[in-house]
């Protein structure tokens, strides 16, 4: 997943992808045969994921099984010949034997030794907590990586650029653009709109080196559900806004715009012939195209919604 991290991706930040192949051309055509700017998605990281999901199992269930038959069964009994043992000493005690081992039964369990008694001898054994340690945080993995593949499936990740002033309304002809999972269908989207209502950015004033750069991003918005009240919220850079199930990010903005108004005029050339000459007819038309009328103190940024299935383990 490292690579997914290092560069842009086609679906969260597909202008990012622009970007990188107009400024690396030659980077970019080695890394999109490779499949990285749709790491999560490419044939290597799905052949990646399954290789670990499969090995993690095969590694699991065998020890959870040995582990399971290992806490029931009593401690090994007391070799005969101490001699045999890597390690062992002897004492001298004035108590008599069933005293001693009382003691010793006593001491080992406070220890938290698992104590049996064998005749005239004293087993204990311990350290099962260690693997059982291992095997949940295997074990939690793997739900992890269950988690995940689900959520990919059933999930989806979207892109909308919103003026301020627009709304925005969960409907899949509202995005720019989408990436929907394997399994995703469109009665998963719930009904919502969010409405922009201001959008303030802060620049650095502190750092030479970084002098008018945006530092901070705040969006104003208000959100409604069907059958509810509006309600105010606010996005953030890495705070985003939750609603119906949905995250919404603010991934992206850009500085103050201008409302760019465009006027053409084009032609059109209308050949009439009959058998004694041929006249053209040349007809004119003037159109105008305003782009997203609005002043130049509203601001431009982008959303991104991601919604996955999420289970609790």
């Amino acid at each position: 997943a490292i690579p997914g991290s290092l560069v842009p991706q086609r679906t969260s930040d597909p202008n990012g992808v622009v970007q990188f192949r107009v400024n690396n051309p030659d980077l970019y055509r080695v890394l999109d045969w490779f499949g990285v700017f749709n790491t999560f998605s490419s044939v290597w990281f799905s052949a990646i994921y399954l290789l670990l999901f499969i090995s993690l199992i095969g590694c699991v269930i065998p020890r959870t099984r040995h582990h399971f038959v290992a806490l029931r069964a009593r401690p090994p009994r007391t070799p005969a010949n101490l001699n045999r043992l890597a390690a062992f000493a002897s004492q001298k005690l004035t108590t008599d034997a069933d005293g001693a081992l009382e003691t010793a039964t006593t001491l080992l369990r406070k220890q938290g030794y698992r104590v049996e008694r064998y005749g005239a001898s004293v087993s204990a054994e311990r350290g099962y907590l260690r693997e059982t340690g291992n095997l949940v945080f295997h074990t939690a993995l793997i739900g992890v990586l269950v988690t995940v593949g689900l959520g990919g499936g059933f999930g989806y990740t979207g892109q909308r650029v919103i003026v301020e002033g627009q709304k925005f309304v969960n409907v899949l002809g509202d995005y720019d653009s989408f990436n929907p999972g394997r399994f995703f269908t469109g009665d998963s989207l719930v009904p919502f709109r969010i409405a922009l209502d201001d959008f303030s950015v802060e620049y650095e004033l502190e750092n030479k080196n970084a002098i008018g750069q945006p530092s901070n991003f705040t969006a104003s918005v208000t959100t409604t559900l069907p059958g509810a009240e509006p309600r105010q919220n606010q996005i953030k850079v890495n705070e985003p806004l939750e609603i119906g199930g949905t995250q919404v990010f603010l991934s992206h903005a850009a500085g103050r715009i201008l409302a760019t108004a465009i006027t053409g005029k084009f032609c059109l050339v209308k050949i009439v012939s009959d058998r004694r000459h041929s006249l053209s007819k040349l007809h004119c038309k003037r159109q105008t195209h305003v782009t997203q009328p609005h002043d130049s103190n509203r601001f431009i940024f982008q959303l991104s919604f991601f919604h996955a299935l999420m289970l609790e383990c």
